[in-house]
């Protein structure tokens, strides 16, 4: 078995430990956080520029790891870090959405008061 289907299945039982909450659950999500913090946060930095932003979207993508674990276990997908890279893709595209929506809210308000 090469190295990456290694790390494979080592990612899925880590993920298989958390979503069926046994002891080491906490500790196996601290070690796919740590393992692919820097993935996520770094894809979300590349979409985004702003490290507040990206910060927000990383944290976004480890709470809907968290909350899909036992979906995600049952699915039996063959690459957590791959499912993370999609989702920080996903998520960055989102909050950028959002805060430019924001920021055209606060440019019609802005336009709005100044008008008065």
């Amino acid at each position: 078995m090469n190295d990456f289907a290694r790390n494979a299945d080592d990612d899925r039982d880590l993920l298989r430990c958390y979503a069926e909450a046994g002891a080491e659950a906490e500790n196996a999500f601290r070690r796919l956080v740590e393992k692919y913090s820097g993935l996520v946060y770094g894809t979300a930095m590349r979409r985004l520029a702003n490290p507040e932003w990206a910060s927000d979207a990383t944290q976004n993508v480890f709470a809907a790891l968290a909350a899909k674990a036992p979906e995600l276990v049952r699915a039996d997908i063959p690459a957590v870090g791959a499912w993370l890279h999609r989702a920080a893709t996903l998520e960055s595209i989102r909050v950028q959405r959002d805060q430019l929506r924001a920021q055209q809210r606060q440019a019609l308000i802005r336009e709005e008061l100044s008008s008065v």
